[in-house]
């Protein structure tokens, strides 16, 4: 493992105990043996003075730091007595706890679903579900699911109310810069669920690793019949209840935290709805939010990286279709977006890619697989000519370079280029249009469904309107 170069600022200091603690349970799970850590220091190696530990923050305290650190539990290597009531008992006594579900692809979905519902539900604390977890389309499951958190934690005046003192979460944290932001500032005690030996806390903080599945967790929370420890409460609600009204007045609710996030979803989804549905323009956004409404139950869904799984954060609804979201993500997402796509519909009921251009470039001999693909797909394709995500950066303000260098716009005729592959294709002018394309979809071939949109007219709308979806909320 490499390490940084040694540092006394607070956050540096978080991301060396926590690589420290990483490394220690390497060294014991799943197999005991040595671990490597590339330890770095400035230059000359001499006894000369560089840092002091007078630099500290005056604030820091040691004991504060490492508080909460535990030795992390597998579910694996040990008995089921190694996830003890203590700690069930724990987050229930905890009235302003999360769940945070992060991207996910479990091989059973509906019982990925279950399992984290009936966790939500014991411990009466909400799921802020990522776009790229199948937990959006079991919304019937589970009445606590948020799915508009990126766009609740941009008001910062209901954020005093929401400040999490616990968070579980289940596996890689959400794309959302935003969350991620707000998780970091607010430093809760979080535990990680996921059976991988990976650090997934890229935020450094006061975390331990439950090295098990949510659905073995959820299992022995039946086996401590956690049920028992609950407190009634005297109202009671769901997620239909909520969905009845548009604007709810908020003081006639329970200012509980779970209801409050609840309230919250509520209004933000329907600002949301409202907004989308009069948009005649074809901003990208929309696409995504169509998508969610209009596809055949339980059909694959895979995401090219870049914009589209940004959009589907933000924008993809809940609902009880079943859809199943297929991904690559890392530094090379980008890589064999369409081959992917391809092998994930081939034999397989008739799937859909959400992807741009230059990641459907980036992989256009994908097309090559037609001749032995047996199925369909369908790839809606959001032509923006060029990496939009960069449109959401400083560096979009200075031109040239950016142009040329990062937005790298192609010119790219992809009406010609189906052609050269036999391919079909359709030029969508039409939310209308879009929205007859996808359902029923074909049996078989290969279908390009083209969007040409504005890459920074959609950037200007989202300049313009994320951080307003969710203002004036939480208020009679």
């Amino acid at each position: 493992m490499e390490l940084a170069l040694p540092s006394v600022e607070i956050g540096m200091l978080r991301y060396l105990r926590q690589t420290v603690i990483h490394a220690w349970e390497q060294a014991l799970l799943p197999t005991p043996g040595p671990v490597h850590l590339n330890l770095p220091f400035r230059n000359p190696l001499a006894p000369l003075t560089q840092l002091d530990t007078d630099a500290l923050p005056p604030v820091f305290q040691l004991e504060d730091f490492f508080a909460a650190i535990t030795p992390s539990i597998s579910g694996s290597f040990s008995s089921s007595s190694s996830l003890p009531l203590s700690l069930y008992q724990q987050w229930h006594q905890c009235k302003q706890g999360l769940i945070i579900a992060g991207p996910a692809q479990p091989p059973n979905p509906q019982q990925y679903c279950q399992a984290v519902a009936q966790l939500s539900q014991a411990l009466e604390w909400p799921v802020l579900a990522e776009g790229l977890s199948p937990l959006r389309n079991y919304a019937q499951l589970n009445p606590y699911l948020i799915s508009t958190y990126d766009l609740i934690v941009r008001n910062r005046e209901q954020l005093q109310h929401l400040k999490p003192a616990m968070v579980i979460h289940l596996g890689e944290l959400p794309i959302s810069k935003q969350l991620r932001l707000w998780l970091d500032e607010c430093q809760p005690q979080r535990w990680v669920i996921h059976p991988a030996h990976h650090n997934f806390d890229p935020l450094h903080g006061q975390t331990t690793h439950l090295r098990m599945p949510v659905e073995e967790v959820s299992r022995r929370s039946k086996e401590f019949n956690i049920d028992k420890l609950k407190v009634k409460k005297s109202q009671k609600f769901n997620r239909e209840s909520l969905e009845k009204f548009r604007v709810p007045s908020f003081q006639s609710l329970t200012q509980t935290y779970l209801q409050r996030w609840c309230h919250l979803e509520a209004q933000v989804k329907s600002t949301i709805d409202q907004k989308m549905t009069t948009m005649r323009q074809l901003f990208e956004g929309k696409a995504t939010w169509l998508l969610s409404q209009s596809l055949p139950p339980e059909t694959p869904l895979f995401i090219a990286n870049s914009m589209p799984v940004r959009d589907v954060e933000l924008f993809w609804k809940t609902g009880n279709t079943g859809i199943r979201p297929f991904f690559n993500r890392g530094a090379n997402g980008i890589d064999g977006t369409l081959s992917t796509a391809l092998g994930i519909a081939h034999r397989r009921q008739s799937s859909i890619m959400l992807t741009g251009d230059l990641a459907l470039l980036h992989d256009t001999n994908g097309f090559l697989l037609k001749n032995k693909f047996v199925g369909h797909l369908t790839i809606v394709l959001i032509n923006n000519n060029g990496g939009g995500i960069f449109e959401t950066l400083p560096i979009s303000q200075f031109d040239p370079p950016f142009e040329e260098f990062f937005a790298t716009p192609q010119e790219v005729d992809f009406s010609q280029l189906c052609i050269t592959y036999r391919v079909e294709h359709q030029l969508i002018e039409s939310w209308e249009q879009l929205q007859q394309l996808l359902n029923p979809l074909p049996g078989e071939g290969i279908r390009v469904l083209e969007l040409q949109t504005n890459r920074k007219a959609d950037a200007l709308w989202r300049q313009k309107n994320l951080s307003k979806l969710a203002t004036n909320i939480g208020m009679a």
